[in-house]
């Protein structure tokens, strides 16, 4: 029962990922860094209780030095992720963000497993993939005309690259963070995992504007902190999920954020998809539930 369980915990993952981008997406500051620097302290400071009351300290400073580098490395590149989707989600609608990145993420997982874990992989999920891949393409597609190139063609085209750009570093991130939970338990990965934005963005804010929190208002420290609130959630849960699951399963399960995003964006913030993004991501999502059915749940 328990087992079973854990293994969606990449569904409530997914949930609350989604979530937390229709929160700061309300957001109307312009420092991209400040959401990633508060979201890191506020995950620092929950880690550090749940460590101090379940766990020994000791516990953290006792794994090989292989581990804590496929930690850090998984950390810089989860950072890098987030730091490109936020940059998407400023440019593109909340829907198409999460459907372009998670299924990114979903594709290159499986494909890393592959050639690399040597995870087998069966027609179906071959499929599911290539569908995935032409639901991105019909998204691109029709949008974009190249005949006549617009400012506001050129934003949106940013956004996708900018999405594609945090799918890839995400799904690096998942590959190197399911190396590192060999050995190392889940609080240990999540305090890496808040250590190394906190240090990068904490500098660079001391440098350039330590009194950057004085210049928005209550409204977006508000969504900020909501916003942070839920990515601490999402990333516990994604973390109990490559714990007990592959990191090929973890990728697909959270690949249903889109389908949390889409429904966030309509009720909060009214956004109207075009036709050929309502095609793009069905057929995305179509691709991710033969991926589904073909990955059996553990019992």
């Amino acid at each position: 029962m328990i087992e079973s369980i854990l293994s969606l915990t990449g569904l409530l993952s997914a949930f609350w990922w989604a979530l937390s981008g229709s929160i700061l997406k309300s957001s109307k500051t312009k420092s991209i860094i400040l959401f990633p620097l508060t979201e890191s302290t506020i995950s620092l400071v929950f880690i550090i209780i749940l460590i101090i009351t379940t766990t020994k300290l000791e516990i953290i400073l006792s794994y090989s030095a292989i581990t804590y580098s496929y930690l850090f490395l998984g950390s810089i590149f989860s950072m890098t992720g987030f730091f490109f989707y936020i940059l998407a989600l400023r440019k593109i609608s909340l829907g198409i963000t999460f459907t372009i990145n998670t299924s990114i993420v979903m594709v290159l997982t499986v494909l890393l497993d592959f050639f690399i874990n040597k995870t087998p992989v069966n027609t179906n999920l071959i499929t599911g993939g290539i569908i995935i891949i032409c639901g991105i393409i019909i998204i691109n597609s029709i949008t974009w005309n190249f005949s006549s190139i617009k400012a506001s063609n050129l934003n949106y085209l940013f956004g996708l690259v900018f999405s594609i750009i945090a799918g890839i570093f995400w799904a690096s991130g998942i590959f190197v963070n399911d190396r590192g939970l060999i050995e190392a338990d889940i609080l240990s990965a999540t305090t890496i995992r808040c250590i190394v934005p906190l240090v990068i963005y904490g500098a660079i804010v001391l440098i350039k504007n330590p009194f950057i929190y004085s210049t928005i208002n209550n409204k977006d420290k508000f969504f900020i902190f909501s916003s942070s609130i839920c990515i601490t959630i999402a990333m516990l849960f994604w973390y109990l999920s490559l714990k007990a699951n592959t990191a090929s399963l973890t990728a697909i399960l959270t690949s249903t954020s889109p389908v949390f995003a889409i429904l966030f964006g309509i009720l909060f913030h009214r956004e109207k998809l075009k036709i050929n993004e309502i095609l793009g991501i069905l057929f995305c999502l179509t691709g991710s539930m033969i991926i589904i059915l073909e990955n059996k749940l553990p019992s």
